[in-house]
């Protein structure tokens, strides 16, 4: 009796081993592909951790992140979503999930989390992005009410006055880092050209947009394009 006791701890034991040696080695290869910058390697490594641990909160954060970033947004909003259920989900990962819904056209969902970040923070970020959601929705109301909002506290919140926005360069897509007085003000001309077919007020507030940061790259394309245009005589 003693040792068939004995043998079958010891078959428990050497049958639980190689799955924490697969885990051990899964997170050495994460560690080691996030060292050498291959993304795709990390994400691998990630879903060979969650087979074997699949409770692992900080790997499925992990992963999750990976996969928005990578526009992978299904598979990262999944995994998000479990994070926030559970009640982990930090806030960096909750503004990565609303950019994703915001790929994806998931407006309402995204609208819903950046309400959510802007509400619980006050970060000046989240309302700027709550207006760009309700541009891209096409509601003007919310929209117009929004960005006279912020211009308006801009003139006497220093907090939000040195608050900036990240455009991408129109060019090489590298972010540019944008007062955000000066990106409300684009928005506003990007909606007059796309929603209201008002090409004087965008170019207006293209114009203001620069006068507020003028190495402000985006806003500088923009009236680029509309010079071109016309003399090519488009719109």
């Amino acid at each position: 009796m003693k040792i068939t006791i004995l043998l079958l701890l010891t078959t428990l034991l050497f049958a639980c081993q190689p799955s924490k040696n697969n885990l051990e080695q899964s997170e050495k290869l994460y560690k080691q592909a996030i060292a050498n910058f291959d993304l795709t390697t990390a994400k691998l490594a990630l879903n060979q951790i969650l087979l074997l641990d699949s409770n692992n909160l900080i790997y499925k954060d992990s992963l999750a992140r990976l996969y928005i970033q990578g526009g992978n947004y299904e598979g990262g909003i999944k995994l998000a979503e479990e994070l926030n259920k559970a009640g982990n989900a930090d806030t960096k990962l909750l503004e990565l999930t609303g950019v994703a819904y915001q790929q994806m056209g998931k407006l309402e969902e995204s609208d819903e989390i950046f309400n959510k970040l802007w509400n619980g923070s006050k970060e000046f970020k989240y309302l700027y992005q709550v207006m760009v959601i309700q541009y891209e929705k096409g509601n003007r109301q919310s929209f117009d009410s929004l960005s006279s909002q912020i211009l308006s506290k801009v003139e006497s919140d220093s907090a939000m006055a040195i608050t900036t926005i990240d455009f991408p360069g129109p060019v090489t897509g590298v972010a540019q880092r944008v007062p955000i007085k000066a990106a409300t003000l684009f928005l506003i001309g990007k909606n007059a050209y796309d929603r209201e077919q008002d090409l004087g007020k965008a170019i207006t507030y293209y114009q203001k947009s620069i006068e507020a940061y003028d190495p402000f790259e985006m806003a500088r394309y923009y009236l680029t394009e509309i010079a071109r245009m016309q003399q090519g005589g488009g719109r």
